[in-house]
């Protein structure tokens, strides 16, 4: 209440001055005028008798000046309107266009403002403090994924494509033949180029927004003949009775490039554990004996000490367990066919990184030997399908050619 007592006299006494100073021509009264219904302003505006003006497409004239008022002049219809109240936000009628006078000053001659009852009205007003107290940052969510499909495109050229996401599904697959090529060495012994590894596999996959997991278990590993080519002192070399697990996990980012056609590029690692029987024939020590220098004659027995130690070797049937260890990275690329029962793909595997590492040693001879192995070549091409003939449900096959030979059959579901 006292405030607004304060506001108010504060107020009539800055009236009562611009009032004195208008009264004794200290100065030159303007002002200005705003429309109300499209906010624009016309102005300055000199009041004094025969001042003129344009506004909503007419000239004004200012007939008289008396002190608190103002009187209008319509030159084309020659009608006055008025007076008018002449304080600040009054608003006059021009010929049915409301305006309001907006601003209000008195300058002197070089333009200086003498007095303004909008500034000395604001002045009034107390200045806002900063709180002291620090307010908490906003918390904004996230924003939503756009509903616009031209969000999700990508534009290249003429050619609009689209973000594809695979469906979530999982499979229970079988891999009767499984095999892949490698170059092997025991110690220095180069071995045969190309001699595979064949074995079973049994394994889940599960794929989700275009990640793919897979789990399988190693049946029956074994090498399709020898490693190395037989020689004197060690021949038929061969791995069998393999068994282990391994993983496959992957990403494919994928694009529709025209309706139900997809391009494919993508990533892959996998990593494989195998314990396996190593079977060889071997030239190695069979036992030893002692010659003393009295049971041997002549001239052979020159040279020689009171007794000699003599090794007696024989080829012999060896059989050991090893492990066999293999990481590999690969990238992917291919294209595929999907509709709303069926789909079939066609993809490229490469090989950038392989490393296969092998537990325990062979002896030939004086020596331990051991094994080594790495892939004949990087290249690997896979052809795929699937059909669903329920809902929800769907038979997949698979065929590898290259670098690794495989045929697999799954049965899966969508989810």
């Amino acid at each position: 209440m006292i405030n607004k007592t304060i506001k108010l006299t504060v107020l009539i006494f800055a009236s009562a001055v611009f009032l004195m100073l208008s009264a004794s021509g200290a100065g030159r009264e303007l002002f200005w005028l705003t429309s109300t219904v499209t906010g624009d302003t016309i102005g300055p505006i000199e009041k004094k008798p025969g001042a003129s003006f344009l506004a909503n497409g007419k000239e004004w004239v200012i007939l008289s000046e008396k002190p608190g008022q103002i009187l209008f002049y319509d030159s084309d219809t020659s009608k006055q309107h008025g007076p008018f109240v002449f304080v600040l936000n009054r608003i006059v009628d021009l010929g049915g266009f409301a305006m309001g006078i907006s601003r209000i000053e008195v300058v002197n001659e070089r333009g200086d403002i003498l007095f303004s009852p909008d500034r000395e009205r604001m002045s009034t007003q107390p200045r806002p403090v900063a709180p002291d107290v620090k307010r908490p940052q906003r918390w904004e969510p996230e924003p939503l994924p756009g509903t616009n499909p031209a969000e999700h495109k990508v534009f290249l050229g003429d050619l609009v494509v689209e973000l594809r996401q695979y469906a979530t599904s999982g499979i229970l697959w079988f891999e009767p033949v499984h095999s892949v090529k490698y170059d092997w060495k025991v110690g220095d012994y180069s071995g045969s180029g190309g001699e595979e590894i064949d074995m079973k596999r049994l394994g889940l996959m599960a794929s989700w927004r275009n990640w793919f997991l897979e789990l399988y278990a190693i049946i029956d590993g074994e090498t399709g003949g020898g490693i190395v080519p037989d020689k004197s002192y060690l021949s038929e070399l061969r791995l069998n009775s393999g068994s282990g697990f391994g993983g496959h996990a992957g990403y494919l980012y994928s694009l529709v490039i025209d309706g139900n056609w997809n391009a494919n590029i993508g990533f892959a690692m996998s990593y494989e554990m195998a314990d396996l029987d190593l079977d060889a024939v071997v030239f190695r020590e069979s036992g030893r004996y002692t010659v003393k220098d009295e049971d041997i004659e002549g001239e052979d027995a020159d040279g020689l000490s009171e007794s000699i130690s003599v090794k007696e070797y024989e080829l012999a049937n060896v059989s050991k367990g090893v492990d066999m260890a293999e990481f590999v990275a690969s990238l992917i690329g291919g294209i595929d066919y999907t509709s709303d029962f069926w789909g079939a793909g066609i993809y490229l595997l490469v090989d950038v990184y392989s490393d296969v590492d092998f537990k325990g040693s062979l002896e030939v001879g004086d020596q331990a030997h051991k094994l080594r192995a790495d892939r004949t070549h990087p290249v690997c091409v896979t052809l795929s399908g699937w059909y669903s003939p329920l809902d929800s449900y769907f038979i997949s096959t698979r065929a590898s050619f290259g670098t690794e030979t495989t045929f697999r059959i799954g049965l899966g579901k969508f989810f």
